[in-house]
């Protein structure tokens, strides 16, 4: 784990981000505007990743790599990559992606269509999984 796992995730489920979709289509009042389709519900990558490895019956990760380390060997792995050609075991983008926290302002869409989400990340992902495995 990148930092300490406490980090939100930065997913909407496909539903949710469907059903906005069809909102700013059915109305004007989104024209020249930009909107964050975030849920600031989310949980944190310790609770996603734990259910995540409940579900596939895998190991889940152990251990926590500080934010500047994994940052650093990203860095590394990214000169590496250009040398040799191959893609980059961890990027500098995937590190800042779980390994730092963001926050969405999400006034203006709640504001404009009174949007929030309605699917939980971890149930939604949780019937994905599911679904996925289900069919092999």
């Amino acid at each position: 784990m990148i930092g300490s796992g406490e980090q939100t995730v930065d997913l909407v489920h496909v539903q949710d981000v469907a059903d906005f979709v069809v909102r700013v289509l059915e109305n004007e009042v989104s024209y020249g505007k930009t909107y964050n389709v975030a849920n600031p519900e989310n949980p944190s990558w310790n609770q996603f990743l734990e259910m995540a490895t409940k579900e596939l019956g895998v190991g889940a990760p152990e251990g926590h790599v500080p934010f500047p380390l994994a940052y650093t060997l990203a860095s590394v792995m990214e000169i590496i990559s250009k040398l040799t050609g191959k893609s980059p075991r961890l990027s500098r983008y995937a590190v800042r992606l779980v390994g730092q926290q963001y926050n969405y302002n999400v006034q203006r869409i709640r504001k404009d269509f009174g949007w929030v989400p309605s699917t939980d990340l971890i149930e939604g992902m949780r019937t994905c999984i599911r679904e996925l495995r289900s069919r092999s």
